[in-house]
């Protein structure tokens, strides 16, 4: 386990029916970051996998698609988001 603390976190959730430039503006945001900043979990994911939260360290930006909503209710999202200190089971060591 090791405690981190997620500087600056957002969050940004995009809800709409399809061909109403959501893709677009995910596309912009991931076009401002390099991809070595970028991760791609699905929320469910992040809050359901012990391991999933790993994947975000030293990340800028997370995009997912097509999310359960009902997730954003979940305490670890909440806790991400909102710069709280979690702790994470680590599969890997070396960062």
């Amino acid at each position: 386990m090791k405690n981190i603390d997620i500087k600056n976190p957002r969050a940004i959730i995009l809800v709409g029916e399809g061909k109403s430039g959501k893709s677009m503006l995910v596309n912009f945001f991931g076009e401002c970051i390099e991809e070595k900043d970028i991760c791609y979990l699905s929320l469910n994911k992040i809050v359901k996998d012990k391991f999933g939260i790993e994947e975000l360290l030293n990340k800028k930006l997370n995009i997912s698609n097509e999310d359960d909503l009902k997730l954003i209710n979940n305490n670890i999202f909440k806790a991400i988001i909102t710069g709280s200190k979690i702790s994470i089971n680590r599969i890997r060591w070396n960062y």
